[in-house]
């Protein structure tokens, strides 16, 4: 299926952030309650994703809902991002 590659913000100059030759587009995202537990069951982290621009109610529409659809987080240091 498609993939798409979101941040939460821009770089110093404005522009999307690019991380190994790929553009990670600016987009209103918040994770929360990411957590590494060697013990216990694992944590369910959250997702919140705004609707700007109808965006995510069209990758709905095209993806049959997001239901089974994939998640990955990169952190990432700034000082490791591609300079562009």
């Amino acid at each position: 299926g498609e993939r798409y590659f979101f941040c939460n913000e821009q770089n110093e100059k404005g522009e999307p952030v690019t991380w190994q030759g790929r553009q990670y587009q600016a987009y209103p995202i918040q994770g929360s309650g990411f957590e590494l537990n060697g013990k216990g069951t694992s944590t369910r982290p959250t997702l919140a994703v705004s609707n700007l621009y109808g965006m995510v109610t069209g990758m709905v529409e095209d993806m049959q809902s997001l239901v089974g659809g994939t998640v990955v987080r990169r952190k990432v240091y700034a000082r490791f991002l591609d300079a562009v």
